[in-house]
């Protein structure tokens, strides 16, 4: 992890918030009111934030 730590929990709440907000119209959308849909969905957020959060993690280390 980097040396920086206010900057990776800056990024680690941005990126937690991003994902929330993405999943939930994104659930709606796709799922409707489907419950296993949208856990689908969910799971695909949450998969997506922590690969975000690998690539930020790598751009902290390079610039920092």
């Amino acid at each position: 992890m980097v040396k920086n730590k206010t900057l990776q929990f800056f990024f680690t709440f941005v990126l937690v918030i991003v994902i929330y907000l993405i999943s939930i119209p994104a659930g709606e959308f796709v799922a409707g009111h489907d419950p296993v849909a949208g856990q689908i969905v969910f799971f695909l957020a949450v998969l997506l934030g922590m690969i975000l959060f690998y690539g930020a993690d790598l751009l902290l280390k390079k610039y920092s």
